[in-house]
């Protein structure tokens, strides 16, 4: 029943992680961002992932790479597909002495709100000097997922007893963060396949579409002469009725979408 139905479909909608990439997600690199040093910046990361309670496959491959020791949290927000980023509030109540408010973070242990996210999540909650962001965008482009760690020494903000947990309005940032993830060995004949079979491939990721874009190119989707078209979550959310179709119908690689905009995709197709 399930090859008849195939029999039938002309548009293939896949995610990344875990579809097109193995899902083998390693740490690449932790570039410390201001004046904060690379030992404080990486003593941080491996806290966090040490302590969070809702562990995923960024968290464990920061916590292969930079092993750390559980600190007390007193509020957690999980990552979230739908706002890009996930945070932990911890009190400095562990060992050792923190100092509050301090530009070079504490060794040990934690005081504050520390958030892991995607950069352009994060973007109206930081600084406006963001020189960090060719870096980052040199970093997409060869497929890699890049990520802001970021501080701040408000808890009140982000423990005030919403049912939506509230970023505090100024962070700081710690570091940038890339993590590389590989094709699976039979991407490339796989979708090759699906091409000569006339199906047509779109990829809904919620990863930055350049990332997704670029691991797609490696995958052998898009060439100089049928250049893969783009589409971001926020972009596609200026559409509606029969723009958003065709929208939908003309975009190659959708990123940073949500779970409700996947859904409207699917519908639209």
């Amino acid at each position: 029943n399930a090859v008849e139905s195939l029999a039938h479909v002309d548009v293939l909608c896949l995610d990344k992680t875990g579809t097109l990439t193995a899902n083998r997600i390693n740490l690449n690199t932790v570039q410390p961002l201001g004046e904060i040093t690379e030992a404080a910046a990486k003593h941080a990361l491996s806290v966090y992932a040490a302590s969070t309670a809702a562990g995923n496959r960024t968290s464990e491959a920061i916590a292969e790479a930079l092993p750390g020791a559980k600190q007390p949290v007193v509020a957690e927000a999980p990552f979230s597909s739908a706002r890009k980023w996930s945070a932990l509030a911890f009190d400095g109540k562990g060992t050792g002495d923190a100092k509050d408010g301090e530009v070079d973070l504490p060794a040990a242990p934690l005081k504050g709100v520390y958030v892991l996210g995607a950069p352009e999540m994060l973007l109206s909650h930081l600084p406006a000097d963001k020189k960090w962001q060719p870096t980052a965008l040199a970093w997409t482009a060869k497929g890699e997922r890049v990520l802001v760690f970021a501080y701040s020494p408000d808890i009140g903000q982000f423990t005030g007893g919403s049912d939506k947990p509230v970023l505090p309005a100024k962070l700081t940032p710690i570091a940038l963060i890339s993590f590389t993830d590989e094709l699976r060995p039979d991407a490339k004949e796989t979708l090759e396949g699906f091409r000569q079979a006339g199906i047509q491939i779109k990829i809904i990721s919620g990863d930055n579409p350049q990332t997704v874009a670029a691991l797609a190119q490696q995958a052998g989707l898009g060439s100089e002469d049928e250049p893969l078209n783009l589409l971001s979550g926020p972009e596609l959310a200026a559409y509606d009725g029969a723009h958003f179709d065709t929208a939908v119908e003309q975009t190659d690689i959708f990123g940073r979408i949500t779970p409700e905009q996947k859904q409207h995709i699917v519908r639209s197709l």
